[in-house]
């Protein structure tokens, strides 16, 4: 006759098919605490004679059987609603096209920029120092 403890209540004296039986079924893990008579303790129960009855149990998929599903999943977008973008087939291209022109802009911008800055501030530093009182207290 068998006891076996799930945890949260004793439960026997059980007979050992009816104890095979909670072993098949799942009920009893290797982890649930056994004792018999001529045990001098109790112990889990895979690690008594009952280990041999969970090495027959048919083995279930373990998580790392199961497929997982990705943590980002992607939706592909479609490319015949994207069009024709400068040209280019499905807009492919256009970001370096874009690149070039705004640094050709920006060269261009700032040679007139500095085209007109620099006199202007030479005039303005000119007339700054021109009438400036430089006795003045």
């Amino acid at each position: 006759m068998w006891y076996y403890n799930d945890g949260k209540a004793q439960h026997g004296p059980i007979s050992g098919d009816l104890l095979v039986a909670l072993i098949q079924s799942r009920q009893i893990t290797p982890l649930t605490f056994v004792w018999r008579e001529g045990m001098a303790e109790w112990a889990p129960a895979g690690h008594t004679e009952l280990a041999l009855q969970f090495n027959a149990l048919p083995r279930t998929k373990s998580p790392k059987d199961i497929p997982r599903q990705p943590a980002n999943p992607t939706v592909p977008i479609p490319s015949k609603n994207l069009g024709p973008r400068f040209g280019y087939k499905n807009g492919a291209g256009t970001g370096m096209l874009h690149i070039i022109l705004a640094t050709v802009f920006v060269v261009i911008m700032g040679f007139w920029v500095g085209l007109w800055a620099v006199p202007g501030l030479v005039v303005t530093l000119g007339w700054i120092i021109k009438n400036t009182d430089w006795d003045a207290p």
